[in-house]
């Protein structure tokens, strides 16, 4: 048997239990007292028992005991026991998934509707629900690229640095998926400097893209990527093509594109697909359904993974529940304990020869 302690060292978690114990074992003892102190000051001990029922100190110790086994279930509760497997599904996978997010301008067509960047957002959130287990990172990229969230099993901190990014979160304006890509290579080095690198079956890089005026080696170096990852293209937008118009601000700036004209963006399929196929992966263009999701779950189905019990394919069992019924079994029995006390001691007190049973200590 095994404890999930959320992350506690175990035996952090044994002493402050016994600490816990001992704690309220002195302090049930100390109030029994105070209390039994209070009542004689209302009557002596040898008649208390007849004027107050359920004042008998045999009586009144299974309360005590009730609340400490209870509180030790509590707490055992809490440390999550763990015990046997569940074979009929999958242990928690250990897989890397890097997200690499084009956010130049022509992310900010509005096919499909409400934009590029937007729909690429959903999709990635979509991804973080059916795979709650895994490692996710994000790279952004435009005329270069920089790492936005390095690999992480923190999904609230990967949504929230994921919705911030937009197209301005780059200066440099350009499609440069080669850069991205040698952004992956470098964090993919600083894991193994770390001795946490995965293996090239528990890894996948995943590039999200329209593709256009892409600049760079992107394809000769997918296929050196290839080597240590998976990777996979996701093409947003639609090959005819939407009017894209650059923003005032990059009108006025040193260094502004010569034409500021608007002009037709289209997602370039013929070029993410050559990316793919270098990377030895496989291309999808983006639906409005599902359907694009579906066949990155069926490539992410041949990654291995690591369960995170160590045990591919079967994955240990929370059994808190049980302690958990226990503790509150016994609190059930403690008030009732409270509600019959008083009907015990009438009948105990009742019983010829049974005077001196409800002495009070």
């Amino acid at each position: 048997m095994t404890f999930a302690l959320f992350g506690m060292d175990p035996w952090q978690f044994i002493l402050a239990g016994i600490a816990v114990m001992v704690g309220l074992w002195w302090s049930l003892r100390r109030l029994e007292g105070q209390r039994r102190t209070r009542l004689h000051r209302f009557a002596a001990p040898e008649t208390l028992g007849r004027l107050v029922y359920g004042q008998v100190p045999a009586l009144r110790r299974p309360l005590n005991v009730l609340v400490l086994v209870g509180v030790f279930f509590l707490l055992l509760t809490l440390a999550g026991p763990q015990w046997g497997t569940d074979g009929s599904a999958p242990g928690r996978s250990s897989r890397e998934i890097l997200v690499l997010l084009d956010t130049s301008e022509s992310m900010n067509a509005a096919n499909p509707a409400p934009s590029r960047l937007d729909r690429a957002q959903r999709k990635i959130t979509d991804l973080l629900l059916r795979y709650p287990a895994d490692r996710f990172g994000l790279v952004a990229f435009s005329g270069g690229a920089a790492l936005q969230c390095p690999l992480t099993t923190d999904h609230g901190y990967f949504k929230t640095i994921l919705h911030a990014v937009d197209t301005d979160t780059l200066s440099e304006e350009g499609t440069d998926i080669e850069s991205a890509f040698q952004e992956a290579v470098r964090l993919f080095a600083g894991e193994s400097r770390r001795e946490n690198e995965a293996s090239r079956d528990e890894r996948i890089v995943l590039l999200i893209s329209d593709g256009e005026e892409v600049t760079g080696e992107a394809i000769s170096v997918a296929g050196k990527l290839a080597a240590s990852s998976h990777v996979m293209v996701l093409g947003i937008g639609d090959p005819d093509g939407a009017e894209v118009t650059l923003p005032q601000w990059m009108r006025r700036g040193k260094h502004a594109p010569k034409d500021v004209s608007p002009h037709w963006s289209r997602l370039d399929e013929e070029n993410l697909s050559a990316i793919a196929v270098a990377g030895d992966g496989v291309y999808v263009r983006s639906t409005l359904g599902g359907d694009d999701l579906k066949v990155i779950a069926r490539e992410l189905a041949y990654l291995t993974g690591t369960s995170s019990d160590g045990m591919p394919g079967h994955r240990r069992v929370n059994r808190y529940r049980w302690p958990l019924i226990a503790a509150l079994v016994l609190f059930g029995l403690e008030g009732f304990w409270l509600v019959v006390l008083p009907w015990i001691t009438r009948r105990t007190l009742a019983e010829p020869g049974k005077e001196g049973v409800h002495d009070v200590v």
